[in-house]
């Protein structure tokens, strides 16, 4: 939409002036810059309001034994969510003879996304699986961090909106209730000072 409305504004400008075609299509660039910024920062939001119900969930399967791979692929199986079809895909294609590991793809999918909790989920998978660590604990204490930062953010959030809310409040309501209620007090002494 920003780009269409870029050109609408340069081809009406061109009919007016090269400079307003000018301005026209510089705004609409910029117009599609933060748009494109605002729906990455969206989307990369729901990634990681989506992993924390993931990683619980694994968390739960993990506590049944077995290995992480295997778990996390149950887990992406049950889950309906873009982030969880993503992961099964990576699962799946990391099962095929010569592709790179599952971790390395989860690293590079975590990079390109912007996910640091990704990379840390795969450095959980590789170790579990490299070394034989118990999974489950680290993958725990991811989700317990995430949540407390969506905690975080959400207590932020309401404390902007309350903000928000109160300083128009303040300056509707109150300063008028503090012009009636000095009304008198301000007529009495306007009148005992003539």
């Amino acid at each position: 939409m920003a780009l269409a409305a870029s050109l609408c504004l340069g081809v009406l400008g061109a009919a007016a002036s090269p400079a307003v075609a000018m301005f026209g299509a510089a705004a609409g660039v910029i117009a599609f810059g933060v748009v494109l910024k605002g729906a990455v920062e969206k989307r990369r939001r729901r990634y990681l309001e989506e992993l924390v119900p993931l990683l619980e969930l694994f968390t739960l399967e993990l506590s049944g034994g077995g290995s992480a791979i295997a778990a996390l692929g149950s887990v992406c199986v049950q889950v309906e969510s873009e982030l969880a079809g993503d992961v099964r895909a990576m699962l799946i294609a990391s099962q095929l003879a010569g592709s790179t590991s599952f971790e390395a793809r989860l690293v590079d999918y975590a990079e390109k996304h912007e996910i640091a909790p990704l990379s840390s989920l795969a450095t959980i998978v590789a170790a579990s699986r490299d070394y034989g660590t118990a999974a489950s604990q680290g993958v725990r204490a991811l989700a317990t961090d995430l949540r407390r930062a969506q905690r975080r953010e959400l207590i932020a959030q309401s404390r902007r909106a309350l903000n928000n809310v109160l300083l128009p409040a303040a300056i509707a309501v109150l300063l008028p209730f503090l012009g009636v209620l000095m009304f008198p007090a301000v007529s009495v002494l306007q009148k005992s000072l003539r």
